[in-house]
């Protein structure tokens, strides 16, 4: 008996692939951006203490805008639903 290649399985594959390196590089880009920031902050303020601070308040705005436009817009255009 041959062995068929089933397209979908490959597809799924391919795209559980696309998906691990998509969150790989988001979590890169992520502690890049928040160490350069830090750095930044540091310049601007003087001390490590406020340039902490107001990394962590600046990711927690900045994550709480990013989830709220990617809510909205998957719900204005009905994206998730099959």
């Amino acid at each position: 008996m041959q062995n068929k290649i089933n397209p979908e399985r490959n597809l799924l594959k391919f795209r559980k692939i696309k998906v691990n390196l998509l969150i790989h590089s988001t979590i890169i880009y992520r502690l890049f951006i928040t160490f350069f920031e830090i750095i930044f902050l540091r310049i601007l303020t003087g001390t490590w203490e406020l340039a902490i601070k107001g990394s962590i308040i600046w990711n927690i705005i900045n994550l709480g805008f990013y989830y709220i436009y990617h809510y909205s817009f998957a719900k204005v255009f009905k994206l998730g639903k099959e």
